[in-house]
Order: C-alpha cells, then sequence, then structure tokens
C-alpha cells in the first residue's frame, strides 16, 4: 500500500495515543475473525432464580461466556436485562425451566425481575494483551467476541497513570482496539456497549496493566 491511500487519525488521550488507521494490517481498530471467536470454547455461568433473589446476584463471565438462569422456585419470574434489542433479553421463567443468554461485548449488564423485588448483574470483562512492557508498547484490548449488532457500538476507556478519572475512547463497532502506552506507570482499561440514545450496560470492571 503506497502513502498516498493510507491515511491515520491519531487521537491524543492522556499520556498515550490510540491510532486509527485505514491501513488493514497497521490499523488499530481491527475486527477480529468471527469465525474463530465463534468457534472458541465459551463458559456457561449459571445462576439459580429462587423466591425472591437470583442467586449468585452477581456474576463474572469473559466475552462470548453464556449465562444460563434456572428456575429453582414455586413462582414464575423473568429475568429482563435494562439494555435492549439484539443485545439484551425479556424471558420468563416457569418453575424448573431455564434460559440462556451469550452476552459477547464487554460490560455490566444489570437485570430484574419484572414480578418481584429481585436483580442482579452480569460482568463481562476486557481482555488486555500483553499485560506488561516497556514505554511504547501497544497493548491490544479486547472489547467483544464478534462486531457490534447495527444499532450498537463498544465504548472502551482508559485510566492513565496519575488520574482519577476514565477517559473515553473512540466508540466502535469492531473487537478491538489498540492503544500505544508512552508513559511509565499502571494503566486500566474498562469497556461498555451502548444503544444510542436508548440504556446501554454499565461499564465492565477494570482491568490493569503494567507499563515501564
Amino acid at each position: 500500500m503506497t502513502a498516498s491511500i493510507r491515511r491515520s487519525t491519531v487521537f491524543a488521550c492522556g499520556s498515550a495515543l490510540l491510532i486509527v488507521s485505514s491501513a488493514g494490517a497497521e490499523a488499530a481498530i481491527t475486527t477480529s475473525g468471527i469465525t474463530k471467536e465463534a468457534t472458541a470454547a465459551v463458559t456457561t455461568r449459571t445462576v439459580d432464580v429462587v423466591e425472591y433473589a437470583f442467586n449468585p446476584s452477581a456474576v463474572a463471565a469473559a466475552e462470548g461466556d453464556s449465562v444460563k438462569w434456572t428456575d429453582r422456585g414455586v413462582l414464575s419470574h423473568t429475568t429482563t436485562s435494562t439494555i435492549t434489542g439484539a443485545v439484551g433479553w425479556n424471558n420468563t421463567l416457569t418453575p424448573g425451566s431455564s434460559f440462556s443468554k451469550n452476552l459477547p461485548g464487554a460490560g455490566t449488564y444489570p437485570y430484574h425481575c419484572n414480578f418481584h423485588n429481585m436483580s442482579g448483574k452480569v460482568k463481562v470483562r476486557v481482555k488486555v494483551s500483553p499485560t506488561t512492557g516497556p514505554v511504547g508498547t501497544s497493548f491490544t484490548v479486547k472489547v467483544a467476541s464478534v462486531a457490534a449488532p447495527t444499532g450498537y457500538k463498544y465504548a472502551p476507556q482508559v485510566k492513565v497513570p496519575g488520574s482519577s478519572t476514565w477517559a473515553s475512547l473512540p466508540t466502535t463497532t469492531a473487537t478491538s482496539v489498540s492503544y500505544v502506552a508512552n508513559k511509565a506507570g499502571t494503566y486500566a482499561f474498562r469497556s461498555k456497549v451502548t444503544h444510542g440514545s436508548l440504556p446501554g450496560t454499565e461499564p465492565s470492571p477494570a482491568l490493569s496493566v503494567t507499563v515501564g
């Protein structure tokens, strides 16, 4: 590819740069191979639904994992997410029945029962590689196992060394972003799923890497 058709945009963010390039192999925001991701082994996390609670109420998961709710009580309940549409869910469980949902994007997914005062959360973390490196290391922040469905975006964030606040990185429909750290210290990354003007997820748990 010649220099005349290669275009890059550099976003300054605290003490690092996020580089978004139109050159395929050098792109900092890239779409991972969906076939590879779809065939990767996933874990099913289980939640028992009883009167009047989800057990456990908070579930830790990785991108692409499934969550399975099973009604172990004598009453019907729902498992209903705050985020709606293709990424969300709303299912009624009768006693003894189950429902499973795959969660590809990092974020914290609040949900509740429409019939009773019960609520829970699924916390899907980001993945970052490598986990450490010298100044100038390019980190891959994996925010999802598949590209975002139409109408949704992934919204990664970073907290740079010495800062107490989170800085937003450009939203993307791709599965990962690359982040070049140019200062020594501890960086933290997290992400969430947005749904236009509708409610999205909460931010995922933070994951830290060490630079320098």
